[in-house]
């Protein structure tokens, strides 16, 4: 019985291929042609049996000299490595900045031990003629250290970050600026958000200052 005994292509007329193992014609569907090469699995499996490989006897990634390594060459598909920032090695990680050895002798190099560490911090030159500078950031890291970084007011309503706060203002008095005794520790919440605030709140931040000391 013919396979398309019954079926209707729409004006399309069956598709004639020619097997390429066997050279054998077929008459096949339409919707086959452009995917048609045997006639069979068996045809099929003969012609892998005598197929090369395109790139047999070759060197190399692309074949004769093109994708042959040099020494010292990285592959395309290899990430280059990082090296370190000090002794110029090879890293163990990818993300490291630094090889084991150093990142040892760079992680104590705190304090004393950095190399550009200043007994006198006196001697600190102040970066900034504004807030932010060296000096006020050593100011406002030893207020919060004399209050143990809590608020000094300390009751229920604190809440948000700590801040060092100038009782007597920096504008009025540059002399007292970097004074401890003219600083306080307040929360977010009791720094003062008004000049006329701070003005009528500094005899009573003053008191609590003189009960510390």
């Amino acid at each position: 019985m013919p396979w398309n005994k019954g079926i209707k292509y729409r004006n399309k007329t069956p598709f004639i291929g020619i097997c390429t193992h066997c050279q054998l014609n077929v008459e096949l569907p339409p919707n086959r042609e452009k995917r048609f090469k045997f006639c069979s699995k068996e045809c099929q499996n003969e012609n892998l049996k005598n197929h090369v490989p395109w790139n047999k006897g070759t060197k190399g990634l692309m074949g004769s000299n093109v994708g042959s390594f040099k020494k010292g060459m990285i592959p395309w598909n290899k990430e280059e490595p990082n090296y370190c920032l000090d002794c110029r090695k090879k890293t163990w990680r990818k993300e490291a900045t630094r090889c084991k050895i150093c990142f040892a002798k760079w992680k104590f190099q705190i304090k004393e031990n950095h190399p550009r560490w200043k007994p006198d911090r006196s001697s600190l030159k102040d970066d900034s003629k504004e807030r932010g500078g060296q000096f006020h950031r050593e100011w406002s890291k030893n207020i919060k250290n004399r209050d143990k970084w809590k608020c000094r007011i300390n009751n229920k309503d604190c809440i948000g970050r700590l801040e060092a706060h100038h009782i007597l203002s920096w504008k009025d008095h540059p002399e007292l600026k970097y004074d401890i005794n003219n600083g306080i520790a307040l929360c977010h919440f009791h720094h003062p958000r008004k000049r006329v605030d701070e003005i009528n709140l500094s005899p009573y931040f003053q008191k609590l200052v003189m009960n510390i000391n």
